[in-house]
């Protein structure tokens, strides 16, 4: 399942896909669609990558600068191991990593 979205899954019934979202349910593989937090100055945006000890664990689905905090703020999708909030990660913009740190949105 796709960014945990099981919840809008209905298990009942047979539908295309089923046994292919089944197994990735089992496995949880899926990724997580998590907050992300600047910690450095820097706007996120679509795509770019987040890392976690140099390696890709992720990317940016949609990301701004925070006109209340003053901070660039994320949505990225990212591998569970990661996901937790709080974990520190980077976030790759114009070929720079930024330190950034997992939030549960919303962020204030």
């Amino acid at each position: 399942m796709e960014c945990a979205s099981e919840w809008i899954v209905k298990w009942d019934h047979e539908f295309v896909g089923r046994e292919a979202l089944q197994a990735q349910k089992e496995r949880d593989e899926h990724d997580r669609l998590v907050g992300v937090r600047l910690q450095e100055r820097g706007i996120p945006r679509h795509e770019c990558e987040v890392r976690q000890g140099g390696a890709t664990v992720g990317a940016v689905t949609s990301g701004t600068m925070s006109p209340s905090l003053k901070v660039g703020i994320a949505l990225a999708r990212v591998r569970p191991t990661v996901a937790a909030d709080g974990t520190d990660v980077s976030v790759v913009v114009r070929d720079r990593p930024l330190r950034g740190v997992v939030k549960k949105p919303p962020f204030l």
